[in-house]
């Protein structure tokens, strides 16, 4: 019995066989290939080796290949008919079955098969004949990668697979949904799939985002088959430490909480899948477990004084960028701020307030958070050494991730606190109002009914509210940059795309670039291009473009001049030096603060010229205020040992000590002692091969060093010859304010103590320290030729620089070429205001000594300056400045050899998000820039561009402004946006200022900074920028 059925089923198999052949060859002729292709689908898995069997018959493939084809004219306009797509899928079934033999399978990818398919995935038609032609090409790549094989994964990766995937995945049937997110799945688990997709912050943003779209559309609709997928994709992501940080904020919070616990209460493998990814992201924020502490929170006490000690629970939100606190009595408000805020974190006691408490509280469990801009520290005491520990570690490494994010992270990341901010009940959804009101507080004033339409188009899921990333959506229609697009397609041949060529044209042509071009644009593309099927084509589409203007290389600042690239290994008087007044006041001179934080903070600002006014003090200890004032006190080895560790953190380059000097030789002997115990090594005692010298040193020769700056007994010479009296007795101090008041300002005595030169003895020790430095009184110019040493330093106020400026300005300039000059304020800012640096540069004055506590014109100037060359604090002269041969007068430059002025002009094409500046309710701003020319008195210049009515938030000018400037090696160029008021004064909006040495030619974005030289992203004025020769 059983030999006769297998009989007949080897007759029946072999009756199926010529079946099979005689449908293979039916295949041929078109009037037999539609059912020879119902029957042979019928039986791809009752026959093993029909792969093989169609792939070596004569002509099959290419009748296959030839039915696809077909149907390409009825996919675009979608006309496709039932029976042609179920006909075509017979088709797609048999190739299939190729791809997934292993016999046909690299055969089939060699021969790029799959790209014939891709036209079916690009059609979004929702009809049947569509769903089912979509589902049935995503078999034939699912039966792909079903393989597990490396040359699948290696084959997929270089086409546009992913993207196609994430499209089914966010708008298909849940079938097609299944099965795309399969196939991402499969590449996902691949070691070059995953590290492909987490490659670049674009790839993996966009599969997170239509992630996070699935669950929430899985949490209104379940199907525990896609949701299976959908986690397992998320688990694999969360295998790359990058992604697993971004993870910790974009997660959704379905898969966090308990939404799908009734959809999985089977299902033990996702939910193991689930608790293992929840797993990851902790372990991923551990960090020696800080963060998850922090996630926790705990109990700190906050110290504003030596008595006011409060308690405070600190928590470190989910999103990893909020730190949330609060009192620990009920009721009481709570308080936030942004990881972003914090520029630094210091251990121990670092600041006065934890110095102060000191005895009561031990280093090991004190730290500092110190803010961006002027705002001031918080000081935390944790309640043991570990918790301290926890919090310093995280948040450094907080804000360390914060600084390795890429612009389109921080964009998004912006774009998201700002959907925070609108989304008053916290439903992660806005209805109209909430947009309406988000863009007043973004500074739109926009047509109701343009806004409306914007918003319908956002909302994909009909819902008449935006999701998180339909918000995203309605920002990017909302910041469409016509602007960009219009040099975009100058300059692109098929207004789709900058090819190779293309580029190269535009860095020639506008962006004025010489030197390796062709090397240039492949870079720019590879750096800033999203879409790898642009990258493939060298070429650039418009995203890339615009990313690529908005970066730092698009930026009107040349990233050239942002190291160090000046020549510093010339004497000390031939750079302009990044200088403090009053370095310990945090506020004005009568009744401000004293505090170290001054110094720290001028010194990692690149600050290199420190001021110390120094008083007799009780227990034999100097202190350090401002004298005769209100100002508060404080300890000068505290400000040395603050001098001593943060010198040296932003730049290498030598640090001066001004000294005004008020006190007794005893406590100058302290002084001393503080100096040489404190600084040890980097304090300069001697000069550097023990010689008498001729010039001063280079910044190069004395990196690491800190130079003293004050009276001195005797000159270097008798110093290095040993001929010097143990003390002898000397004027006061040219700096002591009080004794500055101009003869012409005696009136003005009552506003400042007048203090009369007095004899003051020095101690041979603090003398000794005074090196390179030495303060003395300015006679005349002409006294200083014949007389003065190259170490000599005089300082003047404002007002005198300013009349020998007048009087003698070339003499001056030449004076300033042979030794150091220090310029103060006058003592009548009592408000710690500022002068204008730029004159006293002209004159070639090193060390400009401005209020760093004040923001203003003058610190903009300061900062504008001191940005370049490394932030090194250093910045060479002209070189007509340096050489005591040549004659240059600031106020007559066309009398200067080689003089030769330029045309700058400046095209302010269009801004960007302007912060709001005026709290008042529906207040938008109206914007103006205005461009100053800060340089000598010839090239000083203000123009304007009209302001624009109600928008702050992409205002277009295309307003042309042009300056002839005499003196370019000198010029600052200022841009500052204002906010145009009729009857008041302007509003500040932002600035960014730079020398016109360091700006980049042709369309530029100029990142605005805010009135405390902080950014303010992502804010900001695009431009064209021309600099030519004055015909």
């Amino acid at each position: 019995m059983l030999a006769t059925g297998a009989a007949v089923t080897t007759a029946l198999a072999q009756v199926d066989r010529e079946k099979i052949y005689q449908w293979i060859n039916e295949l041929s002729s078109p009037e037999t290939r539609e059912n020879a292709l119902l029957e042979l689908s019928k039986k791809r898995e009752s026959v093993p080796d029909l792969a093989p069997m169609l792939w070596h018959s004569c002509g099959t493939i290419a009748a296959l290949l030839q039915e696809i084809v077909n149907i390409y004219p009825s996919i675009n306009p979608a006309t496709l008919t039932a029976h042609q797509s179920n006909r075509v899928c017979n088709a797609l079934a048999l190739l299939q079955c190729v791809a997934s033999h292993p016999e046909t399978r690299s055969a089939f990818l060699a021969a790029h098969i799959p790209l014939f398919l891709y036209p079916f995935l690009h059609t979004v038609s929702k009809t049947r004949p569509f769903e089912y032609l979509r589902l049935t090409s995503l078999g034939v790549i699912g039966a792909l990668v079903k393989t597990d094989e490396q040359e699948v994964i290696n084959f997929l990766l270089t086409t546009e697979i992913i993207p196609l995937c994430l499209r089914i995945m966010e708008s298909g049937s849940e079938l097609s949904k299944t099965v795309a997110t399969f196939i991402l799945q499969k590449i996902l688990l691949d070691d070059t799939g995953l590290a492909y997709i987490c490659q670049t912050y674009e790839r993996f943003s966009h599969v997170a985002m239509i992630l996070g779209k699935m669950v929430l559309q899985l949490s209104k609709e379940p199907s525990a088959r896609l949701l299976k997928h959908v986690v397992r994709c998320y688990l694999r992501l969360s295998d790359n430490s990058r992604a697993r940080e971004a993870l910790r904020q974009c997660l959704p919070d379905q898969l966090k909480d308990t939404t799908f616990a009734q959809v999985l209460k089977d299902d033990t493998t996702t939910k193991r899948w689930l608790a293992q990814l929840v797993k990851n992201l902790q372990e991923g924020i551990q960090g020696d477990d800080n963060l998850q502490s922090m996630l926790i929170g705990t109990v700190m006490r906050k110290i504003k004084s030596r008595t006011w000690k409060k308690q405070r629970y600190f928590k470190l939100q989910d999103d990893c960028m909020t730190i949330w606190y609060k009192s620990k009595k009920a009721g009481k408000a709570h308080s936030t701020f942004s990881v972003s805020d914090v520029e630094a974190v210091r251990e121990g006691h670092q600041s006065e307030v934890l110095l102060s408490i000191a005895d009561e509280f031990p280093a090991d469990r004190c730290f500092t958070l110190v803010f961006r801009g002027r705002k001031g520290n918080l000081d935390l005491v944790a309640e043991s050494a570990e918790e301290a520990h926890t919090w310093i570690s995280g948040m450094k490494k907080l804000i360390e991730n914060l600084e390795n994010m890429g612009e389109r992270e921080k964009l998004d990341q912006w774009i998201g606190d700002w959907f925070k901010k609108a989304d008053k009940n916290n439903d992660g959804r806005m209805n109209f109002k909430e947009v309406r009101d988000l863009l007043k507080m973004m500074n739109v004033d926009m047509n109701e009914h343009h806004a409306h339409r914007l918003f319908t188009m956002a909302d994909k899921s009909q819902t008449d509210a935006l999701e998180d990333d339909e918000f995203v959506l309605f920002y990017k229609m909302l910041t469409q940059r016509e602007d960009v697009l219009r040099v975009f397609q100058e300059f692109s041949a098929d207004g789709q795309k900058l090819s190779e060529s293309d580029l190269e044209d535009f860095l020639k042509q506008e962006q004025l670039e010489g030197e390796e071009i062709q090397q240039h644009a492949k870079q720019l593309i590879e750096s800033y291009e999203p879409s790898d099927t642009a990258k493939q084509l060298n070429a650039m589409t418009f995203d890339g473009f615009l990313m690529y203007l908005g970066s730092a290389e698009g930026s009107i600042f040349n990233p050239h001049c942002r190291a160090v690239y000046q020549d510093l290994s010339q004497p000390l008087c031939h750079y302009f030096i990044s200088s403090s007044h009053n370095t310990y006041l945090m506020e004005d001179q009568l009744r401000g603060q004293s505090s170290v934080e001054g110094y720290i903070r001028a010194l990692t600002r690149g600050c290199r010229c420190v001021e110390v006014d120094c008083w007799d003090g009780a227990n034999g200890e100097p202190i350090v205020y401002h004298g005769h004032t209100f100002t508060s006190k404080i300890l000068f080895k505290d400000v040395v040992n603050a001098v001593g560790n943060y010198s040296f953190k932003v730049s290498e380059y030598p640090v001066i000590l001004s000294i005004e000097n008020h006190c007794s030789v005893e406590q100058q002997r302290v002084m001393a002692q503080h100096l040489s115990h404190i600084l040890g090594d980097k304090l300069l005692k001697s000069t550097l091969d023990g010689h008498s010298p001729i010039m001063l040193p280079s910044p190069e020769d004395l990196k690491g060093k800190i130079l003293l700056k004050a009276k001195k007994i005797g000159g270097l010479e008798e110093n290095i010859n040993g001929m010097v009296d143990d003390s002898m007795t000397t004027e006061v101090s040219d700096e002591d304010e009080g004794a500055e008041i101009d003869d012409d300002n005696l009136h003005r005595e009552s506003i400042i103590r007048r203090v009369k030169r007095s004899k003051q003895r020095l101690s041979k020790e603090l003398s000794d320290c005074v090196v390179y430095c030495k303060s003395v009184h300015f006679n005349s110019f002409k006294h200083s030729r014949i007389h003065s040493k190259f170490y000599e330093v005089a300082s003047f106020t404002e007002s005198k620089a300013r009349k020998q400026l007048r009087e003698a300005g070339a003499e001056f300039v030449h004076h300033n070429s042979r030794q150091l000059t220090r310029i103060y304020p006058s003592g009548f800012r009592t408000d710690s205001s500022n002068f204008n640096p730029q004159e006293m540069w002209n004159a070639g004055c090193q060390i400009v000594a401005l209020n760093f506590q004040t923001a203003g014109e003058g610190m903009d100037l300061n900062d504008g300056l001191f940005s370049q060359n490394g932030r090194s604090g250093y910045i060479l002269k002209p070189s007509f400045m340096r050489d005591a041969d040549q004659i240059f007068d600031p106020e007559t430059p066309q009398k200067q050899d080689g003089h030769q002025p330029c045309i700058l002009t400046i095209q302010v094409i269009s801004g960007q998000q302007f912060p709001k500046v005026n709290i008042k309710e529906g207040s938008i701003v109206d914007p103006l820039v205005r461009v100053e020319i800060h340089g000598i008195p010839m090239d000083q210049a203000k123009q304007e561009t009209r302001y624009i009515e109600n928008n702050g938030f992409n205002p277009v000018w295309y307003d042309t402004l042009r300056f002839t400037i005499h003196t370019p090696e000198l010029a600052m160029v200022r841009f500052v946006v204002e906010d145009y008021d009729k009857t008041s004064k302007n509003d500040f909006v932002g600035q960014y200022t730079l020398p016109l040495s360091c700006m980049q030619q042709g369309y530029r974005h100029i990142h605005l900074l805010s009135k405390d030289g902080t950014s303010i992203p992502p804010s900001s004025l695009f431009v064209h920028i021309r600099i030519t020769g004055l015909k």
